[in-house]
């Protein structure tokens, strides 16, 4: 779905695609989707006041109304805004939620909060924090807490077991696809190392490597390995846990996208904004290259992979200067 955000909701559409990307079925009038599980989708619309746009509530969140739907019904609403939500794909959704914000505008990190609706129709007292990503078995929740306003505020991060709510350990940085390791970096000082702390979330166990690179991106892979990035050279290296080179590939890319399970790993560089671009697709363990067709659209959310790795939307900038989403299947 690509379209202006601020248009009337019958211009806004949702296409599902089967995994040969032939289309299955177009849902017309919704702003947003994600998978509630493996065969129902939750579809969102934003509410719109004068000239067409969004409304949003004191905290900056829209306010939207959301409903559930298979391939072969219609949507049907469910009394409740998923809007934003993090799903677990196992029938749980997170949902940003603040309290007393309304009355400390000025201090609002210390109340920020979180439900969890599941799809009996239920929706949990509101808990403290930021829920911000699942574990790949949906049985596992990273929450945040921060402790100053703003985009690079400081933070405690916990992660919490569901549904029971029993922390689990205390957690942050990179995360592989279970949360069991977190990849965590330390700068000694301007003129000193930077290093790798990566830390066993079950046992507490840590080993600590000098980081080979002065700045990039880093993710897991599904062997385990620590990957990371070089953001001046976009090459890669793939570590064991006390920082031995295991693999190696040049020249791919400053920026790396994973898949939920950790399978598919696509790199690309977020510096290239006005060119085609070579995405490099590790997968399995096998690596091959896409060529995008046309100029390649840098941002967060540029490549989105399905979550076994099986394919990838990405998007580009087409003819008369409009983004398309572009969807490939990605070789086993």
């Amino acid at each position: 779905m690509r379209n202006n955000v601020n248009a009337p909701p019958r211009d806004q559409f949702v296409d599902l695609l089967d995994a040969e990307g032939i289309l299955v079925r177009t849902f017309v009038g919704y702003d947003e989707s994600f998978w509630l599980d493996e065969s129902r989708i939750i579809l969102t619309t934003y509410e719109r006041g004068g000239q067409g746009e969004i409304e949003y509530d004191y905290l900056g969140f829209p306010t939207a109304i959301s409903s559930i739907a298979t391939i072969g019904q219609q949507p049907a609403e469910i009394g409740t805004s998923l809007a934003g939500g993090e799903s677990n794909l196992h029938g749980a959704v997170a949902v940003a939620d603040c309290v007393l914000c309304e009355y400390e505008e000025d201090n609002w990190h210390g109340e920020v909060g979180y439900r969890i609706w599941t799809d009996d129709g239920q929706l949990t007292d509101v808990r403290p924090g930021d829920a911000t990503a699942w574990s790949l078995d949906g049985d596992r929740l990273l929450v945040e807490h921060p402790l100053e306003d703003g985009p690079t505020r400081r933070s405690t991060w916990e992660i919490l077991t569901w549904p029971g709510f029993d922390r689990y350990a205390r957690g942050d940085g990179v995360l592989d696809a279970d949360f069991t390791r977190a990849a965590r970096w330390h700068s000694s000082g301007e003129s000193g190392p930077t290093t790798v702390t990566v830390v066993d979330l079950v046992n507490g166990r840590k080993q600590i490597f000098e980081d080979p690179y002065l700045g990039g991106d880093a993710t897991w892979d599904s062997e385990g390995r620590l990957v990371l990035t070089d953001y001046d050279t976009g090459n890669a290296t793939a570590h064991a846990l006390d920082g031995a080179v295991l693999d190696r590939w040049d020249r791919v890319g400053n920026y790396v996208s994973t898949s939920a399970d950790h399978s598919t790993l696509v790199f690309w560089y977020w510096d290239q904004v006005d060119e085609q671009q070579v995405l490099s697709v590790l997968r399995n363990g096998a690596m091959t290259k896409i060529i995008t067709p046309a100029r390649f659209s840098v941002g967060f959310n540029a490549v989105e992979i399905s979550p076994d790795g099986s394919a990838m939307v990405i998007v580009s900038v087409l003819g008369h200067n409009q983004e398309t989403a572009l969807l490939y299947r990605l070789e086993p």
